[in-house]
């Protein structure tokens, strides 16, 4: 890692909320900008991003990391990077059964699907980023109402903002490479969406109805 990586690194678990903007917001943006993107660049971005998961709880802070990954997606190398890690993160969620930066992973997953060239990539990647999706609204279900709703909201505006990928979701579900039994709340989420949408709603209500 280039030496002014290494740095702000060190800096990212700071508790203060204008620190961590500034960093997010104008220091990692300036080191980007002195440098081409390459595989090592894209890894310890993703790297630094995902320490904050668990430490930045407030919405200024969130926004600027949110912003920073938004303006990466442009470059592929940083998106199958971050791709690939947020799916790992998100299985090892499952895995453990923590809801613990349900709503995190899910907002950045629906960044990577709405805010990217993602889905075009590979159809392989979108079924495991939606599986993993669906993994995230089954365990938010432990977490409190409010992180539940706030999981569910996130994914439902991913559905809001570009509504032809409801189908390939439903896809997915009708494949059966997102489980009924596995991940019921996910199949919930979908007849909720469709349900205030009658063209979708014909359209799917016998896959919805199984």
């Amino acid at each position: 890692m280039e030496q002014p990586l290494i740095s702000i690194a060190s800096t990212v678990p700071t508790s203060s909320t204008k620190n961590r903007i500034q960093i997010f917001s104008s220091q990692i943006p300036s080191v980007l900008s002195n440098s081409e993107m390459t595989s090592e660049t894209a890894s310890q971005l993703v790297d630094l991003i995902f320490m904050t998961l668990y430490i930045y709880d407030d919405r200024g802070s969130r926004k600027a990391v949110d912003d920073l990954i938004v303006k990466s997606l442009k470059q592929a190398i940083f998106m199958k990077t971050f791709a690939a890690n947020l799916v790992q993160t998100m299985e090892k969620q499952l895995k453990l059964q923590s809801h613990v930066g349900c709503y995190r992973l899910m907002k950045w997953s629906t960044l990577l699907i709405c805010k990217s060239q993602f889905i075009s990539v590979s159809k392989n990647a979108f079924s495991r980023v939606a599986a993993a999706q669906a993994s995230c609204i089954q365990i938010s279900i432990q977490a409190s109402s409010l992180e539940r709703k706030a999981c569910r909201k996130a994914f439902i505006h991913s559905l809001l903002e570009s509504p032809s990928i409801f189908s390939l979701y439903m896809e997915e579900l009708k494949s059966g490479t997102i489980s009924y039994r596995s991940f019921p709340e996910m199949l919930c989420v979908m007849l909720d969406y469709s349900s205030s949408k009658a063209s979708l709603f014909e359209q799917w209500k016998v896959s919805l109805s199984n």
